[in-house]
């Protein structure tokens, strides 16, 4: 969506580097940096420009970020109204937060348990198949090109070895008493 008021909006859309004065809106073309730098080329243009295509998109995000994070004085007063928590209400979500920390703690300790069986293979075709979200067909050109393994890679054998490996993850899981996700 553009919106004529961004300024990263107008840059982005624009072939030259703009900037603004007031109402005022000025483009810097590639004929005016070449006349102005005759010594430069076109590429040192174009490196301008991604340049101020990108502080203007982390300008644009930092207003963004700002305007969601604040409150406009009219509705300061509605909003302000009440939004002090109990003490009752912080002590329940101290102890619910408590609570979820130890939950999750467990779980990271099982499913380091569970990790360990897999063999080195399959550790590493998991991780990058859920941890990294490598496709299959990723998996196999990356094992051929960076592990130079002697062995054919195949789609399937990859397929079957990530398939293997959630096996023996369900498996220890259960073995744990925990449900497994699949």
């Amino acid at each position: 969506m553009f919106n004529a008021k961004s300024d990263y909006a107008i840059n982005k859309k624009n072939e030259g580097i703009v900037y603004r004065n007031g109402d005022t809106i000025f483009v810097y073309t590639l004929n005016d940096y070449l006349h102005d730098n005759p010594y430069k080329a076109p590429a040192d243009f174009r490196a301008l420009k991604e340049s101020s295509d990108e502080d203007y998109w982390m300008t644009d995000r930092d207003d963004s970020d700002y305007s969601k994070r604040t409150v406009s004085f009219k509705d300061f007063d509605r909003l302000s109204q009440g939004a002090v928590p109990s003490r009752e209400d912080e002590l329940i979500d101290f102890i619910d937060h408590q609570s979820y920390l130890e939950h999750h703690r467990q779980m990271r300790q099982q499913m380091h348990v569970a990790l360990a069986t897999l063999t080195e293979k399959q550790l590493r075709r998991y991780k990058l198949h859920i941890c990294d979200g490598l496709k299959v067909v990723q998996i196999v050109e990356f094992e051929q090109r960076e592990l130079l393994e002697m062995a054919n890679i195949t789609h399937q054998s990859i397929s079957e070895s990530i398939k293997a490996a959630k096996k023996r993850i369900a498996k220890s899981l259960v073995k744990q008493q925990v449900n497994p996700v699949k």
